[in-house]
């Protein structure tokens, strides 16, 4: 084990137990190494950690020394976080700009989904219904056995049901969602599995707001850290 993989390694392990800042400053330090594999991946970690605590500007440090790498696999990570930067500060198109240059890429399946599913979002958000679908399609499609696939099946389920009425392609979707085995997904797929049941059998439909129909849309920028995921909104009235 050479020096930067030793520092990164230091660095996970304090960010496994939830010490933020004292993993933060060995991620530094592993950046410091000027390590050609170890200090880029610290970069892309350290991108998405500051993100999820709210260091906005500290997280688009981060991805700049990412990207500058020219590491095909933690600059097209790093390059997700920097959308999810984008869309938080409301930049959309430079959102969707980083995506499909992630997608382009093409450095490893689980990111070029994660990608695609962060694309669908910022579609959906926009209300492009045939784009977003396309989107969450193509995550599922590439990398079919991944948190998300699975993310993305909850969204497709949710816009086939609720913007196109194709109850039977949406609980398809539901299903396959339940088939990849996320706990979370999971339950969002089972819960809008009952509420298409509910319209099955009673006299209504997908837009009366009694049925409770729920898409996790949320902006995501790796596989392995917990997220928490919103209800995306009740259905419209008819």
């Amino acid at each position: 084990m050479n020096d930067g993989e030793n520092r990164f390694t230091v660095a996970m392990a304090l960010l496994m137990q939830g010490q933020r800042e004292e993993a933060h400053g060995a991620l530094h330090s592993c950046i410091a190494a000027n390590d050609l594999e170890w200090s880029p991946h610290a970069a892309s970690v350290l991108a998405e950690s500051l993100l999820e605590a709210g260091d906005m500007d500290g997280a688009e440090a981060a991805v700049g020394i990412a990207v500058r790498s020219g590491h095909p696999l933690w600059m097209s990570r790093a390059l997700v976080v920097g959308g999810v930067l984008h869309a938080r500060r409301g930049d959309r198109p430079a959102a969707k700009r980083a995506y499909s240059l992630v997608i382009s890429l093409d450095a490893d399946q689980s990111t070029v989904a994660n990608a695609w599913f962060n694309l669908g979002t910022t579609f959906q958000e926009e209300g492009d219904v045939d784009m977003a679908i396309d989107a969450f399609g193509w995550a599922i499609a590439i990398a079919p056995a991944t948190l998300f696939a699975a993310r993305a099946g909850v969204n497709l389920g949710y816009l086939l049901a609720i913007e196109r009425g194709e109850v039977d392609r949406a609980r398809d979707a539901f299903q396959a969602v339940i088939a990849i085995g996320d706990p979370e997904q999971s339950e969002l797929a089972r819960m809008n599995l009952a509420a298409l049941d509910q319209v099955a059998r009673g006299n209504t439909s997908v837009a009366d707001p009694t049925v409770d129909l729920a898409a996790g849309v949320e902006r995501v920028t790796g596989e392995r850290t917990p997220r928490r995921w919103r209800i995306f909104g009740r259905n419209p009235d008819g």
